[in-house]
C-alpha cells in the first residue's frame, strides 16, 4: 500500500525540515517476473502561507490528498514547487507545508497478461487512471460505462508485443552501448568502479567540480557532498565581489 504524508509546523519559532532521497529518483522497489517497479517518490512544498490561518478561514480550502492541492493550489498567495526528495535541513515558517508520498511495491507479472476486467476494477476503484488502463495495460474500454472491448484489446495488446521486440536488443548489445570504463565526468559524485580492487577509482569534489582519483584506499581522499548552502553562499560571495569591483570602476557622476 502506499501512503501520502503532509507535515507543518505550529506554535514554535524555529523549525524545520529534511529529507532522503532513497526512491526519488528512480524507483526502489522493482517488480517480479516482468513487473514494473513501483512509482519515484517525489517532495512538494506549500510556502509562502500559513495554512493553519487559511484552515481558521475557510477549512474547505484544505484536502489530505497530494496531488488535488498541487494542481488546485487552493491557497492564491502561495509558493507552489516539487523536488527530489534529497533534501538537507531546511527551515520553515510555521504554516507551510512539505508533503511526500511512497509508492506501493513493484508490480507481479508482464501488464499484458492481466485480465482486462480486473485492471478496470481498479480504474473504478480509484487505484489506476484511465490513462495507465489504456498506455500500460493496452485495455481497450468504454469510459462511460467501463465496458472491455475484448477484439480491440487483444489487438492492441498483440501490437504493443511486437513494439517491444523492435525496441528490444540482444542483451550483448545492449551492454556494449551502454557500459563504459567510468561514469560521465560531469557526475557530481560517484563511489568506486572497476574490477581491480587492489586500486580503487572514485570521484572527489572539489571547488573546481568533479576530480577523477585512483589509488589504495588508505591513500584516497574523503569524498563529500558539497553543502548546498554554502554552494549558495560563494555564489553570493562572488556576485558581491563582482559588483563592487563594478562600483569601484564608476567615475563620480556615473549611473
Amino acid at each position: 500500500m502506499g501512503y501520502e504524508v503532509a507535515v507543518a509546523a505550529q506554535g514554535t519559532p524555529l523549525w524545520g525540515f529534511a529529507t532522503v532521497s532513497s526512491g526519488s529518483k528512480f524507483p526502489s522497489v522493482p517488480g517480479l517476473f516482468g513487473g514494473y517497479g513501483c512509482p519515484a517518490y517525489p517532495l512538494a512544498k506549500i510556502k509562502g502561507v500559513n495554512v493553519f490561518e487559511q484552515l481558521q478561514d475557510d477549512p474547505s480550502t484544505w484536502t489530505f490528498d497530494f496531488e488535488t492541492l498541487m494542481n488546485t493550489q487552493p491557497f492564491p498567495e502561495a509558493r507552489y514547487s516539487t523536488h527530489h526528495m534529497g533534501m538537507g535541513f531546511e527551515l520553515a515558517d510555521e504554516g507551510e507545508v512539505y508533503m511526500i508520498c511512497q509508492g506501493s511495491g513493484g508490480g507481479y507479472g508482464d501488464v499484458l497478461d492481466r485480465e482486462p476486467q480486473s485492471v478496470l476494477a481498479d480504474v473504478a476503484a480509484g487505484y489506476l487512471s484511465p490513462e495507465t488502463a489504456r498506455e500500460i495495460y493496452s485495455v481497450v474500454y468504454d469510459e462511460g460505462n467501463l465496458a472491455v472491448d475484448a477484439e480491440a484489446t487483444t489487438a492492441a495488446r498483440d501490437a504493443e508485443r511486437a513494439a517491444r521486440k523492435a525496441r528490444g536488443v540482444p542483451y550483448a548489445d545492449f551492454v556494449a552501448s551502454w557500459v563504459t570504463e567510468e561514469p560521465p565526468p560531469h557526475l557530481p559524485y560517484y563511489g568506486s568502479w572497476g574490477d581491480d580492487n587492489s586500486v580503487i577509482h572514485a570521484t572527489a569534489w572539489t571547488s573546481h567540480g568533479p576530480v577523477r582519483v585512483a589509488g589504495p584506499m588508505s591513500e584516497l581522499p574523503q569524498i563529500f557532498l558539497p553543502d548546498p548552502n554554502v554552494l549558495a553562499l560563494a555564489g553570493q560571495q562572488a556576485r558581491i565581489a563582482e559588483l563592487e569591483a563594478r562600483l569601484r570602476e564608476l567615475e563620480p557622476g556615473d549611473d
